[in-house]
């Protein structure tokens, strides 16, 4: 289909996009501590950053905030869904052994795959630790380490959570 509205996931699938790659690339070369992908709802942006997260190498995490709305605009959602992200990530055995360093931090065989879990109740391990452990995974293979989160926007819902972060 020409015009399938979900996100692509391969440049084949991209239109006239090849410029906004370029600059994604750069801008995480250049080691931009934030990169916002912003537009107007269904231009692409979701699959402007599928389509560069499977083209390059970078280890990192995709956070889908819309799914805050499902779990509650609450720290239980917030700690929920980054569980979630990490879970999910191809990278999760690698990440394993740096994970659960932290206190509050569980990583289990869930089924047939690995699953992270963080107590949220005790909000351990606060998720800048988090944030840190996937630097040093990162900084350990002289890469970067992205965490993309998509529908940013979401987050302005949470309720009862301080968002801030200090780039040094």
């Amino acid at each position: 289909m020409l015009f399938d509205p979900r996100p692509k996931e391969f440049r084949s699938e991209l239109f006239d996009r090849e410029r906004e790659l370029g600059e994604l690339e750069s801008y995480v070369k250049s080691g931009s501590p934030l990169i916002l992908c912003l537009g107007v709802r269904r231009i692409g942006k979701t699959s402007l950053l599928k389509v560069f997260l499977n083209e390059h190498g970078y280890p990192h995490v995709y956070i889908n905030a819309r799914k805050l709305s499902e779990y509650g605009y609450s720290v239980s959602g917030l700690y929920r869904l980054f569980s979630e992200a990490l879970s999910n990530t191809k990278l999760l055995s690698k990440l394993a052994g740096y994970l659960k360093t932290l206190r509050g931090v569980r990583v289990e065989v869930f089924g047939a795959s690995l699953g992270v879990e963080l107590d949220w109740r005790r909000r351990e391990p606060s998720i800048s630790s988090v944030l840190e452990k996937l630097n040093s995974y990162a900084e350990d293979r002289n890469t970067y380490f992205l965490i993309v989160i998509d529908e940013a926007q979401e987050l302005r819902f949470l309720k009862g959570v301080q968002l801030s972060y200090r780039f040094m």
